[in-house]
C-alpha cells in the first residue's frame, strides 16, 4: 500500500528547495488524477505508472525525494531510462553495501539482485534492454578501454563514446544510478545519458548503457583539478585508495577526480569520469 501524501505549501518549500510558485502549483494547481507531488524515499512505483510518473518528474511536477534539490537537475539530464530505473528501485528495500564506506562492499555480492532484476523486467517490456550491449555498441565503433568497471566504444562519425558500465564499485544498481545523477548535475558538459541496461554476454554482468561526449584536450595538474572542485563548492575530504583527493558537498561526495577522469580544455576541467556518491544513509 502506498504511503498517504500529506504536503503544505512550506513543506515542498523548505524541504524539498522547490520556489513558492512551484509549490502552490503542485499543492493546488492540477486536478489530474493520481497526482503525486512526492515520491517518498522507500515508496513503491506500480510499472504501469512508471511513464507517468517520469514525464512528471522531468516536467517538475513530481519529485523524488531521495534525490536533493542540489543535483535534482541531473535526473532528466540522463534521460527517461535512468529517471525510470530510479523510480524502479526506489521501492527497494535499503541494502548493506549503500551504507558502508566506500569501496568496503567485501563479501555483498548479489545483496542487490533485485534491484537488477525488477529494472531488466521493466526494462524489456519498455524497450531499454539491450539483449547484446557489447555486440551493439561495437557496430561502427571503436573499443578504447576495458577496464575493471567499464568498457568504452568510441564513434568517430558521432564524436561520441559508449559505454557498459558494470557495478563493480557499487555492488548493487541503485547507487550507480545515483553516481550518474550526481555526475550529471555537477559536470553537464559531460553528462551521462542512460540508453538502457543490458548483461554482458560471457560474465552476465549487470550493465547500464550510456552516451557521453568526447572530450578533447591535455591532463590538467592536481592543481587544476582541486580548483575545479573547490569552485564547485566542495572541501577536500581525504585521500582515496588511489591517493587522490577525495571532495565533498553538503549530502554530495565526489573521489576519483585523477589525471586519468579529467580533461583540461579551452573552456577549463572537464571531468567525464568519477566517484560520485550521496553521504547520508536516510537517502537510501
Amino acid at each position: 500500500m502506498r504511503k498517504p501524501l500529506a504536503c503544505t505549501v512550506l513543506d515542498l518549500c523548505s524541504s524539498y528547495g522547490v520556489s513558492m510558485k512551484t509549490a502552490l502549483d503542485l499543492v493546488y494547481g492540477g486536478a489530474l488524477p493520481g497526482r503525486r507531488p512526492v515520491i517518498r524515499a522507500g515508496e513503491a512505483v506500480r510499472d504501469e505508472d512508471i511513464d507517468y510518473i517520469t514525464n512528471e518528474i522531468f516536467n517538475g511536477t513530481t519529485i523524488l525525494e531521495r534525490i536533493p534539490s542540489s543535483v535534482r537537475s541531473g535526473l532528466a539530464a540522463g534521460s527517461p531510462a535512468l529517471c525510470a530505473a530510479e523510480l524502479v528501485c526506489n521501492g527497494c528495500p535499503p541494502t548493506e553495501s549503500e551504507s558502508r564506506p566506500v569501496y568496503d562492499t567485501a563479501g555483498l555480492e548479489g545483496e542487490g539482485l533485485i534491484q537488477e532484476t525488477l529494472v531488466e523486467k521493466w526494462a524489456r517490456v519498455a524497450g531499454f534492454w539491450f539483449e547484446h550491449p557489447e555486440r551493439t555498441l561495437a557496430e561502427g565503433a571503436d573499443l578504447v578501454d576495458a577496464g575493471t568497471e567499464s568498457k568504452v566504444w568510441f564513434r568517430p562519425s558521432e564524436h561520441i563514446v559508449y559505454k557498459a558500465i558494470s557495478l563493480k564499485y557499487y555492488n548493487v544498481l541503485r547507487p550507480a544510478l545515483d553516481r550518474i545523477v550526481i555526475h550529471n548535475a555537477l559536470f553537464p558538459d559531460t553528462a551521462m545519458t542512460v540508453l538502457g541496461f543490458g548483461r554482458l554476454e560471457e560474465s552476465g554482468v549487470f550493465v547500464i548503457v550510456v552516451r557521453q561526449p568526447y572530450i578533447v584536450g591535455t591532463k590538467p595538474s592536481e592543481m587544476q583539478r582541486r580548483d575545479h572542485m573547490i569552485r564547485l563548492g566542495f572541501r577536500e575530504s581525504g585521500m582515496d585508495f588511489g591517493m587522490h583527493l577525495n571532495y565533498v558537498r553538503d549530502d554530495v561526495y565526489v573521489g576519483d577526480v585523477n589525471e586519468f577522469n579529467a580533461i583540461l580544455t579551452p573552456g577549463g576541467v572537464s571531468v567525464i569520469d568519477a566517484d560520485c556518491r550521496f553521504v547520508r544513509p536516510n537517502l537510501l
